[in-house]
């Protein structure tokens, strides 16, 4: 359209009728799955999830929703 603002491609819309993530699909994975955008650091630990305790061969791991100590220590 010829309105100036960027269309909404990804399906998701904010209250104000425009995406808040746009063209960034949602990254189902079950954690906040629901706001539209994608959550590559579930914990928020400065580890991405795909390099967050990729032991069982999925590439997330078993705690990746749990804030990495920094120790050095699984």
């Amino acid at each position: 359209d010829k309105d100036g603002i960027p269309d909404v491609t990804d399906g998701k819309k904010d209250s104000s009728g425009y995406g808040k993530c746009r063209n960034q699909p949602e990254d189902k994975d079950g954690f906040e799955d629901d706001d539209g955008c994608p959550d590559p650091d579930n914990d928020k630990d400065g580890v991405l999830d795909v390099n967050d305790g990729a032991d069982d061969g999925s590439g997330f791991g078993t705690c990746r929703n749990e804030p990495e100590d920094k120790d050095g220590f699984e």
